[in-house]
């Protein structure tokens, strides 16, 4: 089995009328805005590897804790340093370890929950998982963007990703 994550959005979601504050912090953003995506069913946040196929996640929450972590993520691998995503939510409690390793990037799962990954090691292309991670960041932004335009343009998280996280 081959790591992917991604944001596959719905067919079709009805604009969000309800209020959605804007913080201009990346971090309450990202937990908002996950959280208006998940209320919409704006789509469903997919991750694929270490023996799951795939792991039983949520837009609004799960989604979130990944995101959160994603800019330090995407800098380490860019860089070439060992960087650590721990994805806390209940039932899920996993850590990864990405390390890079020539053009590949290492990726080591460890479960703090009864569940146990099978294999806890993938590798992918570097280039590959960036792509992967850079398609997520874009297709998380545009459903947003397509919920709630005017929020979408004013989100700390957007304008960061826009600029490449």
């Amino acid at each position: 089995m081959v790591f992917r994550v991604a944001f596959e959005a719905a067919a079709e979601v009805p604009p969000h009328a309800g209020p959605f504050e804007v913080h201009g912090d990346y971090f309450t953003d990202v937990i908002v805005a996950c959280a208006l995506l998940d209320d919409v069913a704006a789509g469903r946040f997919v991750l694929v590897g270490f023996g799951r196929d795939p792991w039983p996640l949520q837009v609004g929450y799960d989604m979130s804790a990944f995101l959160e972590e994603l800019p330090d993520v995407v800098a380490g691998i860019r860089s070439g340093q060992d960087v650590e995503l721990d994805l806390y939510p209940p039932g899920i409690e996993a850590t990864f370890v990405f390390s890079a390793d020539a053009d590949d990037v290492v990726i080591r799962c460890s479960s703090r929950a009864t569940w146990q990954p099978s294999p806890d090691v993938e590798r992918i292309d570097r280039r590959e998982l960036l792509a992967m991670l850079d398609a997520l960041v874009a297709d998380v932004a545009r459903a947003l963007h397509d919920i709630a335009p005017s929020v979408a343009e004013r989100s700390a998280f957007t304008r960061t990703w826009v600029a490449g996280a």
